[in-house]
């Protein structure tokens, strides 16, 4: 039997946990978080769900520390998985939200990738330890795909693929489509190159508007682009979904999806962010070797590149060097700063933890002059 391991338990991982459970003929699932109580009984709840549904899904659970290299080395050689799902972070992208409005809306417009560190740091460990494993798997990073996968692609550690955020996107403005054209979903084909900040800009407040994009849409293979105000349907595209965490149900089917599709060699066209260590989001064909960006004639894969590579200037990254370095855009450097006291203009792949720590200390001490109940951190 195949095995699939995932690794953290958070909103996301908990969904996926959930959603792997109720598919018939699923993979052997190994289950991994640092929080150990928690995680049993998550992996508890998920199996009896499932089995109430005529599931009998096989789960276990193992408690891992991915700060811990040699550990999560250990655990790669034993368990010789297939696929590796990464749900992990430092901190979660929305913890800023509980803070008062202005002082959120501020933070927030240093965008998301001023965060990198806390998005970067355990999946750098993870795919380090999988390189020295020596183990043949293929790897879904759900933590900022579009940036973290590219800074590691850069270093040869590059995840397999990512889930949601531009696939979010497509369902949008293939659901939108759809209505207006009064056609099925079934018929209906997207080609989009898009960078996170599309999917977070209309969501979160601050973000700048204006990050190129590349879409293309097709009703039966007739060309049906020129019908939409493109700008205005990824807005209203992103805006079908709550504001809140509801959405986080359809990332992990997205990712579900991507997983499923390599696992079974199903062979789809969907769309991903960060695939093969590329920075954003792009079309791409499924199948049993992993993910193979496939795009429409009329556009070339260095432009497309170029597209997102532009885009990401809006998620507070200015570029990513060869080496890996990444070097942060000017206001979101200044922002940082101002608020919180963190500085940092350029950091190397090997500096994430102590600028993670650096940054998650001064985030604390800032919280808790505006914060009366604390933020309760989930695993």
């Amino acid at each position: 039997m195949r095995k699939l391991l995932l690794i953290g338990l958070g909103d996301l991982g908990r969904n996926i946990l959930e959603f792997l459970a109720r598919i018939p003929e699923v993979p052997r699932i190994i289950v991994a978080d640092i929080n150990e109580d928690r995680g049993t009984l998550l992996v508890n709840n998920a199996v009896m769900g499932a089995m109430a549904q005529g599931f009998s899904p096989h789960i276990e659970f193992v408690k891992v520390d991915l700060n811990n290299e040699e550990e999560t080395e250990h655990l790669l050689g034993k368990v010789q998985p297939d696929f590796v799902i990464n749900a992990t972070t430092l901190q979660t992208w929305h913890r800023i939200r509980i803070l008062p409005r202005e002082m959120y809306e501020k933070l927030s417009s240093a965008t998301l990738g001023a965060w990198l560190p806390m998005h970067l740091t355990l999946v750098y460990k993870l795919m380090k330890a999988i390189k020295r494993s020596g183990i043949n798997t293929f790897v879904l990073n759900a933590s900022l795909p579009d940036v973290v996968d590219a800074v590691l692609g850069k270093i040869d550690l590059a995840p397999t693929l990512g889930l949601g955020n531009i696939d979010l996107i497509v369902q949008g403005i293939k659901r939108l489509v759809s209505l207006k054209l009064n056609v099925s979903v079934n018929v209906i084909s997207v080609y989009m190159v898009a960078h996170h900040v599309h999917w977070v800009c209309p969501r979160e407040a601050g973000y700048m508007k204006g990050a190129p994009y590349f879409l293309k849409i097709l009703v039966k293979d007739k060309d049906v682009t020129k019908s939409f105000n493109l700008d205005k349907l990824l807005v209203d595209a992103v805006k079908l979904y709550p504001p809140g965490m509801e959405f986080t149900t359809v990332s992990a089917s997205s990712g579900i999806k991507n997983v499923m599709a390599i696992l079974k060699d199903k062979g789809i066209l969907t769309h991903v962010p960060g695939p093969n260590g590329l920075p954003g989001g792009y079309p791409v064909y499924l199948d049993g070797s992993g993910a193979k960006v496939t795009l429409p004639d009329d556009l070339a894969l260095a432009d497309a590149v170029k597209i997102n590579e532009e885009a990401q200037k809006y998620d507070a990254i200015e570029k990513i060097e060869e080496d890996g370095t990444v070097v942060f855009a000017d206001y979101a450097v200044q922002i940082m700063k101002e608020m919180l006291g963190y500085e940092c203009k350029k950091m190397k792949p090997e500096e994430s933890e102590q600028r993670a720590n650096e940054l998650r200390e001064l985030y604390r001490k800032f919280e808790a002059k505006y914060v009366s109940q604390p933020f309760v951190t989930k695993s």
